[in-house]
This record gives structure tokens, sequence and C-alpha cells, in this order.
């Protein structure tokens, strides 16, 4: 008898020797083993962490071509993940709002392209890896035991390159880059004076993933993700989310962690029942963050503040509405004094492609974020609560950085996609798979 990736419960199918007939026996257990082609995910999702530590690694340095070590290396993990996908066997079928949401970011991803190219914006190569990406998922759903698999394979992988990045800067082979003061650090070191015997005031930690507003983000989702584990490697991979939110020092990491965690607890809990009360109050206390959060970035006029880059960048889309003016476009605007010398890209999820790729594409963006919402809704109850917080993980880390490029597959599009693998699955055609299974066929 095979043996499943999946750890599946099957029959025991039996020859009776003397009528010739195939009989159906006592359910087998099979041994959890895992099978190659189910690490089709995983590979998928830490391409673009190794991608990032290649490019942390050497920047900007051609090694194939034109193209850079980062490009080579993400190009070169996916093709070996397309050969474990051809062997996997898929676990079942997407639904309607699954369907509609992998289907929107691949139409988004071409409408982005095309106006990247209208706009004489530069592509690389690994331009591609992102709708293949997605046409594998579309094809084959991953099982629940490979996106298990997939997720500890890319929150491991994110330790793993911030720690190697860390000795690396420690033996002063690669030396990384710091911005500015740690302001957390400075107001715990200011409470207790004796940490000054062990170490002064520290910069904010940007690690291999190119700025802290990028790391910052990456330790919220440690701190999610773990959450949702709920065993010793989930708290492990929480205590490593903290003290990258705390060396980065991206505050509005912490809030979105803060409220990713709450919308977990409110789903976990449930609104029905004496307990209700309790998801309401974690409810509120999230809603009221994000209000503070939107407040004080809208309030902020300081020539570096979302509020200054966020009416820049409005302002000037009233004159391209439809297309944008892509990144060639928004240096000229800069350059020109029309948008702020720092506001190379809008801080926000909605803003930045706005301007970048006009209506066109910011429809696009808005339509994966609603399928993306529709799929946490239709999901089935045991995996509600970890859809719902990764997508407010998501959603809410988007308000103050627009993460996402929807031309490529980095790091920050795996959570997004995460959601839509764990919420997005057919149940009934599902269970029917599960039937057929159980009957041998």
């Amino acid at each position: 008898m095979s043996i499943s990736s999946d750890g599946v419960i099957v029959p025991q199918r039996v020859k009776d020797t003397q009528n010739g007939r195939l009989l159906v026996g006592a359910p087998e257990v099979r041994h959890r083993s895992l099978d190659w082609s189910s690490v089709f995910l995983g590979i998928l999702f830490v391409a673009p962490v190794a991608s990032q530590f290649a490019q942390f690694l050497r920047p900007n340095q051609a090694v194939l071509g034109a193209q850079p070590l980062s490009v080579v290396v993400q190009v070169s993990l996916i093709a070996i993940s397309i050969l474990a996908w051809l062997r996997y066997r898929s676990s079942g079928g997407w639904s309607k709002w699954g369907y509609a949401f992998f289907a929107t970011l691949l139409i988004t991803w071409a409408v982005t392209l095309l106006l990247t190219g209208l706009h004489k914006d530069l592509v690389l190569l690994s331009v591609f890896v992102l709708p293949i990406s997605v046409v594998m998922l579309l094809l084959k759903r991953p099982s629940e035991f490979a996106l298990r698999v997939a997720g500890d394979m890319f929150a491991w992988s994110l330790v793993v390159v911030a720690s190697t990045a860390q000795i690396l800067d420690v033996l002063g082979i690669r030396p990384l880059k710091y911005e500015g003061w740690n302001r957390t650090w400075i107001q715990v070191w200011d409470a207790f004076p004796f940490l000054f015997n062990f170490i002064d005031y520290g910069s904010r930690w940007e690690g291999p993933f190119g700025n802290v507003n990028f790391a910052g983000p990456v330790g919220a989702f440690l701190v999610v993700y773990g959450a949702t584990r709920r065993r010793i490697s989930g708290w492990a991979l929480m205590v490593a989310g903290l003290v990258i939110l705390f060396v980065s020092d991206s505050r509005s990491a912490w809030v979105s962690a803060l409220v990713a965690v709450l919308t977990l607890a409110a789903f976990s809990i449930g609104w029905s029942g004496p307990a209700r009360l309790y998801a309401v109050a974690a409810s509120a206390v999230a809603g009221g963050l994000v209000l503070i959060l939107v407040a004080i970035n809208m309030l902020d006029d300081a020539p570096s503040g979302r509020g200054s880059f966020w009416r820049g960048y409005v302002e000037q889309w009233m004159s391209y509405p439809v297309a944008g003016v892509g990144g060639r476009g928004i240096q000229e605007l800069i350059d020109s004094g029309l948008l702020p010398v720092m506001a190379t890209h809008g801080h926000n999820f909605l803003v930045d492609p706005l301007l970048r790729f006009g209506l066109l594409g910011t429809l696009g963006v808005v339509a994966c974020f609603c399928c993306a919402a529709m799929v946490v809704l239709r999901a089935s109850p045991d995996v509600k609560p970890a859809a719902a917080a990764m997508l407010t993980l998501v959603i809410v880390t988007g308000i103050s950085e627009d993460l996402v490029s929807w031309t490529y597959m980095s790091i920050a599009v795996v959570p997004l996609l995460y959601v839509g693998i764990v919420g997005g699955k057919n149940r009934e055609k599902d269970t029917k798979i599960e039937s057929r299974n159980e009957l041998g066929v």
C-alpha cells in the first residue's frame, strides 16, 4: 500500500483468492510520511525568502546575464517546485470564492504588468514567478498537511535568514544597515539604566529585508502565525517575531500584530454563547486601534510623514486617473517638486497603486481583497480564525506600508496566498473525494 503525505485513514484492500475479487476490509491508518511532492508549496513559499537573502548578500549584482542573484535563486527554486507539483495529486477543489480570489490575483498581475510596460518601467525575469505560482495553486489545491508544512517552512526560513544576517554582521562578513534611533529601545533603556552595562542605545534594525518598514511586518507575521500554531514551535516563532518587532521599531507593525491577534481571539471565541461579549470586546478594541492608526498617519504632516505622502499621491493621481504614472513617473514628480523627496512609494496598499497604476490597477487590488474577505467569511469554522487573523494582518500592515508589488512573488504576498489556500477549499467536493478514498476508488 502506498503511503500518503496526509496521514488519512483509508480502507485496506484485500484480494479474495477463491473468487478473484477485491474486498474492502478494515480501515488501515497510513503512517504520516512526507512525500517530497507535497513540499512543492513549501518551496514556493520559501523562494521569495531565499531571493531576499540573496539580494542582501549581493545587491543588484548581475550573475547570469543581466539577472541578479536574487532572481536566479527564485527562478531556480520555482523550477524545483514545479517538478514536485507535477507529481503532486490535488487534495480537492476550490470554492467559488477561492477560485475568484486566485483568478482576480492573476488578472491584477496581468493588468499591473501591462501598465508597467506602458510606463516603460524595468522588469526582472522573476516577474513571471507570481502567475506561475497562482496557476499551480489553481490547478492543484494543496492539502492541509502540505499547507502546514509550507507555513512552517516559510516562517522558520524568515527566522533563519534573519539570524544568519545577524551572525554575518557580528563576524564582519556582511554588515547590516541601520536606520535612525530605535525609539522603543531608548524608552526601555531609560527606564532601566542598568542595561547600559550590557549595551548602549541601538538603532532600528532592518536585517536582510531591505528596510525597517519591511522587517517590522516580518516580525508581525511571525507573531500571528505562531499564535495560530498553538504549540511549542508556535511560541518560539512568537518570541522571534517579538524580537524583530522590538529591534525594527516599526510601530505600525506592532499595531497590526496586536489587531490580528485580537481578530484571532474574536473568531476563536465566536459571537454566540455566553463568551460572545469577549469576542465583541476584542473586536471593538481591534477596530479602535485601526482607527487610531489611520488618524495618526493622516495627521502626520512631517516631510517623511504618511499624511503628506498620501495627500501628494492623491493630488497627483487626479491628473492621471485611469492608468497612473508608474515608477518612472513618480520619480519625475519627485524631481519636479510635486511630491515629497522621500515619497518614492505611497506607504499605503491603496494610495500607492492609485498613482502608480491608476484606477485600472487599484480596482484589481480592491477586488483581490474583497474576494479574500469572502474567502474568510465562507471558510469552515475550524480554519476561519487563522484565515481572518492573517487577512487582518495583511490589511492593517498595508495601512502604513505598501508591501505587495502585485507583479512579483515577494515575502509580503505569501500571507495573502495563505489566506486563499487555508480558507478557499471546496468543502462539498472534498467530502466526496474523501468518500471515494474510503471506498478505495
